[in-house]
Parts: C-alpha cells; sequence; structure tokens
C-alpha cells in the first residue's frame, strides 16, 4: 500500500513485482512463500479498486481511502 501510495502510476502488476523487491529488503518477507506475498498486492489491489470504483459510481456509505 505504501508503495502505491507513494508512486501514483503503479498497477496491478508493478505491485506483485514488488513483493519480490520486499522479500529482498526483508527477512520475514523472505519467509513467507510467494503465492502468500502475491496474495496480498493481489488484495491490496483490489481494495485500491474497490475504493475507485464505489467513488466513480457514487455510492452512498462510507467509502474510506485504501489504509494499511
Amino acid at each position: 500500500m505504501r508503495y502505491w501510495l507513494d508512486n501514483k502510476v503503479v498497477n496491478k502488476y508493478d505491485l506483485n513485482k514488488y513483493c519480490r523487491v520486499i522479500a529482498k529488503e526483508y527477512r520475514f518477507a523472505l519467509e513467507l512463500n510467494s503465492t502468500a506475498r502475491q496474495s496480498s498486492a493481489e488484495r491490496t489491489w483490489s481494495a485500491i479498486s474497490r475504493f475507485f470504483d464505489n467513488c466513480k459510481k457514487q455510492i452512498k456509505g462510507k467509502k474510506g481511502f485504501p489504509k494499511f
């Protein structure tokens, strides 16, 4: 999520690629398998896209900016 907030031109595939970078930087991420890292990136992207879809469709109710 932080990577997306800092780089607004990031898409779904960039988040998946960034999982590999995180694994090299942080030991706890390296201990996870690649499927778990990619799954977290996909959940992040779905939260981002759901937020913007709800805003675009002007759905009433709570629309919180994606956060981590």
